[in-house]
């Protein structure tokens, strides 16, 4: 499920939460209960190795695979 991040209008209290992705349901803000909120653009990261295999592992980190 991904995580929607949200900012309350009425407050000013961030938060974030699970949701399905087609969901429609009303977002309530998690501080004062106010419907009165708006998605925020979130950040997402990713990390990944392209050198020398460190992330694979390979034949060499002592998993026999099975």
């Amino acid at each position: 499920m991904p995580i929607f991040e949200y900012s309350c209008k009425d407050c000013n209290e961030y938060f974030a939460l699970l949701q399905w992705g087609g969901s429609d349901e009303e977002v309530a803000c998690t501080r004062c209960g106010s419907k009165n909120v708006k998605k925020q653009l979130s950040n997402f990261s990713c990390s990944c190795s392209i050198d020398s295999g460190s992330s694979y592992g390979g034949p060499s980190s002592g998993f026999s695979g099975g």
